[in-house]
């Protein structure tokens, strides 16, 4: 009988309600965390939480979860309701400070309308905007918003033509993220980026149009720089490579990504910071020497980098090319992918010589293309590389094959790499790992 009691209280503990036990203030910030759709459904629990609601200092909009998955995109309907449910959240809610906004929009809505909650959240102090409009009849963007001096944060995934006003004054903006936004000129960017001084970090996937000729990033307090397929959306020409440079004056800056086509140069200017690295470059021809000399540019520019991955395209176009191999002083760890599909590991031996301090180095994608039989070109260096001798303690190798060639380049590192510690091989198409410890 006891026992029986003892279950009962502990099943009795699990349905207390612990959330309705904490203040408002604290109630308020969970609601704050949530879909605006769900936060708003919280009224119908007593009426104690009727209002708490209309005190959140987030607002999340997003037009799919009001719509049943049998609605029809056309279903004029399906818009009426989600615009008569925000307009309500807008009239009941507190006036009071907003500090994050998002609306996501699969469908089309009056511009006028969109464009009034967004100032109406600017109105109200906002520090975090978040815009993904699928549409493009809903691009048209409020001028006060290049003007708000509480905006910490702004992310926009519009697939729109920006029109960037005279004068941009984001003199708080920290984190800008532009997705499909189309500049239409040089001019358009610099504006944009010269009225965020304290930006930090900047993501820019696919926003880049044909009246584009240099992307031009002068942002002296810039910690992070992601570039993802800004150029290969509008630049390129069958035969000819790709048209725009990529010029960076980010003194500051410790992370970079890129991943793109190659654009027709790169101007770097001084990384003395520099941390990471991940440099994707993709080339229809290899054999293009202002390819060759773009790439080469930009390794030149990050060779302060202590993390690195680079793909095969990039030492594939400098070999074809006769470049040189850039010097990378402080590399430490370097994450190579997939092996050149011609030259093989032919630059492997001088980008370790270029590499003195090395500690780590993956196969990312292997050593030989998987089913490839082609040979790997590997080349022992004539002398042992100085991070072999005194620095590299571990390698990596995923999809490894086993095959004569791959064992002897393992064997390489076996023989020469004074201060190795193990050699992970992952083994391609199993679940197999082998580890050898060294020490």
């Amino acid at each position: 009988m006891g026992s029986l009691s003892k279950r009962q209280k502990l099943s009795e503990e699990q349905y207390i309600d612990r959330i309705s036990n904490l203040p408002n203030s604290l109630v308020t910030q969970i609601l704050s965390c949530l879909p605006t759709k769900y936060a708003v459904a919280t009224s119908a629990l007593s009426t104690r939480w009727k209002q708490l609601w209309t005190s959140i200092t987030s607002l999340d909009f997003d037009d799919e979860l009001l719509v049943h998955p049998q609605n029809q995109n056309g279903n004029p309907a399906v818009q009426r309701s989600f615009t008569s449910f925000v307009c309500q959240v807008f009239m009941q809610r507190r006036d009071s400070a907003m500090h994050r906004f998002r609306l996501k929009l699969n469908r089309t809505y009056d511009v006028s309308r969109v464009n009034g909650w967004i100032g109406d959240m600017l109105l109200h102090n906002v520090r975090e905007i978040d815009l993904s409009i699928r549409r493009k009849d809903s691009t048209l963007l409020p001028q006060d918003l290049f003007t708000c001096v509480t905006l910490v944060v702004l992310k926009l995934d519009i697939d729109c033509n920006m029109n960037v006003p005279t004068s941009v004054s984001l003199p708080n903006l920290k984190i800008l993220h532009f997705v499909c936004i189309t500049f239409v000129d040089d001019d358009s960017i610099n504006r944009f980026l010269f009225g965020c001084p304290v930006l930090e970090e900047l993501n820019m996937t696919a926003c880049v149009g044909e009246g584009v000729s240099v992307i031009n990033v002068v942002a002296p307090m810039l910690t992070s720089l992601n570039m993802l397929n800004v150029i290969s959306r509008h630049y390129m020409k069958p035969h000819h490579g790709f048209e725009g440079r990529i010029v960076l004056d980010t003194p500051a800056l410790l992370y970079l990504t890129i991943f793109d086509s190659c654009a027709d140069g790169f101007v770097v200017g001084s990384l003395p910071h520099l941390i990471k690295a991940d440099i994707t470059i993709i080339a229809e021809d290899h054999t293009d020497p202002h390819i060759s000399e773009a790439i080469t540019d930009l390794l030149k520019g990050i060779s302060n980098v202590r993390f690195l991955h680079l793909a095969d395209f990039s030492l594939e176009s400098i070999d074809r090319c006769n470049s040189q191999v850039p010097e990378f002083p402080y590399l430490t760890d370097l994450d190579l992918g997939e092996r050149p599909s011609c030259i093989g590991w032919k630059l492997l031996p001088k980008l370790l010589e270029n590499s003195p301090l090395l500690e780590s180095l993956v196969f990312k994608e292997g050593i030989r293309d998987r089913g490839s039989r082609r040979p790997l070109h590997w080349n022992p260096p004539q002398n042992v590389p100085s991070c072999l001798l005194y620095h590299l303690k571990e390698i990596e190798i995923r999809f490894f094959g086993g095959e004569k060639e791959e064992w002897e380049m393992v064997e390489y590192f076996l023989n020469n790499a004074k201060v190795l510690e193990k050699v992970n091989m992952h083994y391609a198409g199993s679940e197999r790992e082998w580890t050898i410890q060294i020490r």
